[in-house]
């Protein structure tokens, strides 16, 4: 059942995973798909405020500022000092490059370092506020091409509203397919140069154009938002 399924995301790139050459080529298209399934799937763990958690609040202020370059820096400089082997996290930085807190030694394994990363990389693609939903708001140049799956949409008391499906190429979204399972009324939000959108429902119909910024209405079902116009 699509409910259950876990959020997914591709950018199409499909080098041999050889972990100890993803390290080097420090290329975040290759390993945030692992990061964003695995923080999806760990047990939830206690989130501390010293260490590599330091580094991921630097993360989290450049996203809400909007700051997509640096955003993306700061999580290349996370990826380098958070974790070890594939994808195991850590509390400090203990090969001494200088980036994070590297004086400690722990034992324990910070899990929540994953999960709080999945959050942010999320937010990268759709970011759900009290006022709408926003899709693609901090999207990093390398990130010209992809697809992220079964997103959830939830009301504010935490209910699971929709599952939306979006795809975008040349860094402008294409195309956003949502499953509704209710009724219910949705603003979206999307980059600044578009302008204009096509809703269809259902799916072979002709659909209805809608300025950017008007909310539309939702029954239960599968509609379709593309044919995006600057």
């Amino acid at each position: 059942h699509p409910v259950t399924s876990i959020e997914k995301i591709s950018f199409g790139n499909h080098k041999a995973q050889d972990w100890e050459l993803v390290i080097r080529r420090n290329d975040p298209l290759e390993y945030v798909p692992f990061w964003f399934a695995l923080g999806q799937q760990v047990p939830s763990s206690q989130v501390l405020e010293d260490g590599n958690f330091q580094l991921l609040g630097e993360c989290k202020k450049k996203l809400e500022a909007k700051d997509k370059e640096g955003f993306l820096d700061n999580l290349q400089q996370f990826f380098l000092v958070g974790f070890q082997d594939v994808l195991v996290p850590r509390l400090y930085d203990e090969d001494f490059l200088g980036i994070g807190e590297s004086s400690k030694t722990s034992q324990m394994i910070p899990l929540a370092l994953l999960t709080e990363g999945y959050n942010l990389i999320r937010r990268m693609f759709l970011d759900q506020q009290d006022n709408g939903v926003y899709i693609l708001p901090c999207l990093p140049t390398s990130f010209h091409a992809g697809r992220c799956l079964h997103i959830r949409i939830n009301h504010p008391d935490g209910k699971l509203t929709a599952l939306v499906d979006i795809e975008w190429s040349k860094k402008l979204i294409k195309k956003v397919k949502i499953n509704s399972l209710g009724s219910q009324k949705i603003q979206f939000y999307f980059q600044k140069p578009i302008k204009s959108f096509r809703l269809r429902h259902p799916l072979h119909q002709r659909g209805c154009e809608y300025d950017c910024g008007e909310p539309i209405t939702l029954d239960t079902g599968v509609y379709l938002l593309d044919n995006f116009k600057k």
